[in-house]
């Protein structure tokens, strides 16, 4: 088994940051999230953590529509690397949204 490292995940989603805590408990299920005071949410199981930071709203404009966006930030704590790759598709299939 590899050794455990300090990982990092950033991704820009068409979230606005209301939206995405609606839907958080889904996208990081099994891990419970305890909401700090500064906004950071923390995902604690079996012995690994991570910490999920989120920007402020802002917006882009395609033409005549406007869309939320915001940043995320998970930052991982002895997770090893398959175990973050997981946690980070799941997150990702969870949260994806589609159109056609």
């Amino acid at each position: 088994m590899r050794d455990k490292i300090p990982l990092k995940y950033h991704a820009e989603m068409g979230y606005s940051r209301e939206e995405l805590l609606r839907e958080i408990h889904n996208a990081v299920a099994p891990y419970p999230v305890t909401m700090q005071e500064d906004g950071v949410m923390v995902m604690r199981l079996d012995g690994r953590s991570a910490i999920l930071k989120i920007s402020n709203d802002r917006s882009r404009t395609l033409g005549a529509l406007t869309l939320p966006v915001i940043d995320v930030t998970i930052h991982f704590e002895n997770f090893t690397e398959q175990q973050y790759k997981e946690f980070v598709e799941r997150f990702r299939i969870r949260l994806q949204r589609g159109g056609g």
